[in-house]
């Protein structure tokens, strides 16, 4: 991962973490239908959270040098509003149907894909990813379409 995609996607969770304070969403018009897809990452996250937070107070309370210990607070409190921020960007950038039929697939602020209602042939849920990848897209367009196989 470049580092300037790194730093796009650490702004991105940041700005999605106030979003997610002011109880609002990113890019989701009037009219249009939002899929959120949080539901089976949310105790993990969670989960991951609780183990920062207890992290930070055992290197606190068991690290005697200053110099090392303001250090690791500050690695740490950066860590805990990563986790949040990684969290905020899944609830606050949720997938999108638009009014005219066309489909915005997005991962928080890593991955963010718009395809036109006229290509959409079909979606279905799929909650297991063998590949590893959290979206694998298919091409199962019709050449009498029009289209490319």
């Amino acid at each position: 991962m470049s580092v300037r995609r790194f730093v796009r996607h650490e702004a991105r969770a940041l700005h999605s973490l106030g979003l997610w304070m002011l109880r609002r969403r990113h890019s989701v018009p009037e009219g249009a239908l939002a899929v959120p897809y949080t539901g089976p990452q949310t105790a993990m996250m969670y989960g991951l959270l609780f183990v920062s937070v207890v992290e930070t107070v055992m290197l606190a309370l068991l690290v005697p040098w200053p110099v090392v210990h303001g250090v690791l607070l500050v690695l740490d409190v950066y860590g805990v509003v990563f986790v949040l921020g990684m969290q905020a960007a899944c609830v606050t950038r949720p997938h999108v149907v638009d009014a005219d039929g066309a489909l915005r697939i997005r991962y928080g602020g890593l991955f963010d894909l718009r395809i036109p209602a006229g290509t959409v042939v079909g979606a279905r849920v799929e909650r297991r990813f063998p590949e590893g990848g959290p979206v694998r897209p298919g091409c199962s367009m019709s050449s009498s379409a029009g289209r490319p196989p």
